[in-house]
């Protein structure tokens, strides 16, 4: 997890090295990479740590959130398919304004234009 894409903070390379770390097909050199990182900086223990336990903390209030296996049930496209439709209206709301908003600033094309003023 190095190079140009790499976290900047070690709050955010700890969240993102734990995520990674949850795979068990995880190869050897990553885990290697994970050891240096941890290694490299007093801060990154600190921050992984702290990210470990915001994990471990959130564990219970998942599986109390999941027991009832809403997450995977048939019933989610009827969801999706309501949150698409918001979505729709949200967007044709959003450009019945802004043609709203252009045609009352563009000028009137059948109203009269001023008479021109002749200068003396």
């Amino acid at each position: 997890m190095s190079g140009p894409s790499a976290p900047r903070s070690p709050e955010d390379a700890a969240s993102a090295w734990y995520v990674r770390l949850q795979n068990p097909e995880l190869p050897a050199s990553e885990r290697i990479d994970f050891r240096r990182w941890l290694d490299a900086d007093p801060r990154h223990s600190q921050a992984f740590s702290d990210v470990e336990r915001l994990w471990q903390a959130l564990r219970q209030p998942a599986r109390h959130l999941g027991a009832s296996g809403w997450h995977r049930r048939g019933g989610q496209p009827l969801l999706n398919a309501s949150l698409r439709g918001s979505a729709l209206l949200a967007a044709l709301l959003a450009l019945a304004i802004l043609l709203w908003s252009e045609s009352a600033r563009a000028p009137d094309p059948v109203a009269p234009a001023a008479p021109a003023v002749q200068p003396r």
